[in-house]
């Protein structure tokens, strides 16, 4: 299968990568600037290539030959910086606006795939203390918005006849990611309990989302939302204490609400102190198997 993927050289996407040309797929990785491409250095990829595209200016990627399907994974990092008037407007720009402008490039083509599978959030359905599936509506905070108004430029702009996957991630686990910012203070003992613990933690080992992923393109009857978390959420003190037992280090401290509050912002008050309990049904119901169902087996096999 030719697969079109952006987001291709971040945590997530270079590990579906590796997997998808393992399993000999065709992959073209959307690039706008030449460092992404030195830096991923994929020269042991045989069935890889580069497409150089600016979704600003629509320039460049004349003459693209025919892609099965789409894999849309760009988007900066929702966690990676307090939540600025200006940060918001990039986090749109580059999910809302990027993918805006790739399905227009691809209407304009003389093919269009047939597959689209987009990168969305469980975050989609806003923050609480009640359990979650893809039949839950979405919230109201920013998060929420802006998971909703991505996914409904698949909905909406697509205007071709596509299979549509909406791929709403939990936080993912792996050698990298949330865990490498969390690592060191971690390792020096000064991991910590945010809040009162007791917020909901739905997660994901990175395995079991590229299987889920690969799952979900190997499954051409499978469209819609799907939620990619593993089957059991946990609360930040249950996390807390299998990340400390995994990496075999204390974790006796706390970081009380207002300190969090003080430090991030309104991404504190959303991420990290208002939790989400969700629950992968879709994929449960249709024989998906995990790898990694519980937090202590994933946290050990990503630090033993």
């Amino acid at each position: 299968m030719k697969l079109l993927i952006t987001g291709g050289t971040g945590f997530i996407g270079q590990a579906l990568v590796e997997h998808l040309h393992n399993h000999g797929h065709e992959l073209t990785l959307i690039s706008r600037q030449e460092r992404d491409e030195r830096r991923f250095c994929p020269k042991r990829y045989l069935n890889l290539k580069w497409l150089r595209w600016d979704f600003s200016t629509q320039r460049g990627a004349q003459g693209i030959e025919p892609h099965d399907a789409v894999i849309n994974l760009a988007g900066a990092g929702i966690a990676d910086k307090p939540w600025s008037e200006s940060r918001k407007q990039l986090l749109r720009q580059s999910r809302i606006g990027y993918t805006k402008a790739l399905v227009k490039w691809l209407t304009l083509q003389s093919w269009q795939p047939i597959t689209w599978l987009n990168a969305s959030a469980i975050g989609y359905y806003g923050t609480g203390t009640e359990s979650v599936t893809e039949a839950s509506p979405a919230g109201n905070d920013f998060a929420a918005q802006l998971c909703a108004d991505w996914e409904a430029v698949i909905e909406q702009d697509i205007s071709w006849p596509c299979r549509k996957v909406l791929m709403r991630f939990g936080v993912v686990l792996g050698d990298g990611g949330m865990l490498k910012k969390l690592k060191p203070s971690f390792m020096f003992g000064m991991g910590a309990r945010l809040g009162v613990g007791q917020q909901g933690f739905s997660w994901i080992h990175l395995d079991d989302l590229i299987n889920a992923v690969k799952w979900l393109l190997d499954n051409p009857a499978f469209e819609g939302a799907v939620n990619v978390t593993a089957p059991e959420p946990v609360n930040n003190k249950a996390f807390t204490d299998a990340l400390a037992k995994a990496m075999h280090r204390p974790a006796w401290m706390v970081m009380p609400a207002p300190v969090v509050k003080l430090i991030f912002g309104e991404m504190g008050s959303t991420l990290l102190l208002s939790g989400q309990w969700v629950h992968p049904e879709r994929l449960q119901q249709l024989g998906f198997a995990f790898k990694y169902p519980d937090i202590n087996t994933a946290l050990d096999s990503i630090f033993r």
